[in-house]
């Protein structure tokens, strides 16, 4: 699979959003629209971005050697999930846009975005001593931190649990939306073989008392289908 320049340039993407559990604040809608997130695709070579305008969003690419790979993402109920099987680079970025209330205008408000993440990778083994790869980084304003769950060959039939919450502080000011983002993304080395099942949660925690964190609208919803890589891309771009 190629280290194209975008798919690079994902790896090191965000995401975030508000959950309405634990120690989470509450689950407030801003009146600006979501940015557009981003499902990256490659299979023998052949694939790139494409740029999902949408609250919700469920879809399963199946290519031509049986290798499956389903992506979502709800920013209602604050999710993403990837599981992608097979030699295939496949990943997902949600973008969000936060803002708090509770407090005037200007006003800085110290908080901690969150990525909880469960799953496991698993290496079913390749030519040449291959490997399975998976990484999910959380970002927020200029700041961003990440994790992987890498099993290098020759470890064959090798499966790793992801089983973390990153962490990210933040400063946010009242009145000026703040852009984060989480990217979830799984690729094999060449002519292997593997999987990755993961499911992120994403939330801002930390807030002081009568402060909520207010996310951008969801009022847009894609239905579930099963598309092509090139049908999906028609339809979005």
């Amino acid at each position: 699979m190629p280290r194209v320049p975008r798919a690079l340039a994902f790896a090191g993407a965000l995401l975030l959003m508000v959950v309405s559990k634990g120690n989470f604040c509450t689950v407030a809608h801003a009146s600006e629209n979501c940015p557009a997130s981003v499902l990256t695709y490659w299979t023998r070579f052949h694939g790139g971005d494409s740029y999902i305008p949408a609250a919700t969003f469920d879809t399963t690419i199946v290519n031509i050697d049986g290798d499956m790979t389903r992506v979502s993402f709800d920013h209602a109920t604050a999710h993403v999930a990837l599981n992608a099987v097979g030699g295939v680079w496949a990943g997902v970025r949600v973008l969000e846009r936060f803002d708090v209330s509770g407090v005037p205008v200007g006003t800085l408000v110290h908080a901690t975005l969150t990525l909880s993440l469960e799953g496991e990778v698993f290496n079913a083994g390749g030519v040449g001593g291959g490997g399975a790869n998976f990484t999910a980084t959380l970002a927020g304003g200029t700041d961003s931190v990440a994790m992987d769950a890498n099993i290098p060959g020759p470890c064959y039939g090798c499966t790793k649990p992801v089983a973390t919450t990153l962490t990210l502080p933040v400063t946010m000011t009242a009145g000026t939306p703040l852009d984060a983002a989480c990217a979830l993304l799984y690729h094999t080395t060449p002519a292997s073989m593997g999987r990755a099942t993961i499911a992120g949660l994403y939330g801002v925690s930390g807030l002081p008392p009568g402060v909520r964190a207010v996310e951008c609208s969801a009022s847009d919803v894609t239905p579930v289908r099963r598309e092509s890589w090139g049908k999906l891309k028609a339809t979005y771009h």
